[in-house]
This record gives C-alpha cells, sequence and structure tokens, in this order.
C-alpha cells in the first residue's frame, strides 16, 4: 500500500466506506450488484490486503476495523443486494482475522448502527 508506505508506520485500518441502493428481488439489477459489490466488498478486500502485508512486512501489530451490518444476518427485503454485500465483508473479515492472528494483526466488524442503538437504549434505561 503506497500510502503505508509513503507515511510509515500506519497500523490501524478503518473500512467505513458504504454504498446502498433500495434494491431487492424485484427490481435489483446485475449494474446496481456490481457497483454495490465493488464498493462494499471488493474495495474492502483490496484495501485490507496491502495493509496486511504492509504490517507482515515491518513485523508490526496493527487492527482493522470493518463496518458491517445486521442485514447480513436477518437480511431486508428491499435492500437485498446491500445486505449481500455487507455478509460478504462480513465473511472478508472474519476470514482475514484467522489468517492474520498468529501475526497479532486483528480484524473486528462492527455495526455502528447497532451500536448506537444499544447506546441509545442504555441512555433511556432499558
Amino acid at each position: 500500500m503506497a500510502a503505508c508506505e509513503k507515511i510509515g508506520g500506519v497500523e490501524l485500518l478503518v473500512n467505513s466506506a458504504r454504498l446502498t441502493d433500495p434494491a431487492g428481488f424485484v427490481v435489483g439489477t446485475q449494474e446496481v450488484w456490481d457497483k454495490l459489490f465493488s464498493v462494499n466488498a471488493k474495495a474492502a478486500f483490496f484495501i485490507m490486503q496491502p495493509f496486511i502485508n504492509s504490517l507482515i512486512k515491518r513485523g508490526a501489530t496493527g487492527s482493522i476495523v470493518n463496518i458491517v451490518s445486521m442485514n447480513a444476518h436477518c437480511g431486508t427485503p428491499e435492500l437485498s443486494i446491500c445486505s449481500a454485500t455487507k455478509d460478504a465483508l462480513t465473511t472478508l473479515t472474519k476470514n482475514a482475522a484467522n489468517s492474520s492472528i498468529d501475526r497479532r494483526i486483528r480484524v473486528n466488524g462492527t455495526d455502528r448502527w447497532r451500536s448506537e442503538y444499544s447506546r441509545r437504549h442504555a441512555r433511556q434505561g432499558r
């Protein structure tokens, strides 16, 4: 990753890009499928890969945080394609974590909305 080499010492990566489109099974198109997978899954993989390789090359530890979605687990009919991309990102996160753990590189996924939802309910005493 050219940016890592240029500024050196990067040890944290956050993949927070998300593209969504109200496209379900009835109205989804191949164009929307390709666009959403390109941003939500493909880009994350090709950003994580050189980042992990940079850490390995330097013998450094580091962390990756991917912003995933509960839609990957429960689905939303009007967001079928977006949900599929987030499921792909969740699987990539697990695979990256399992392949990097011996090198002390942590890879985790979190759902920003779910975290906010939990904090809001905690504040409300629920």
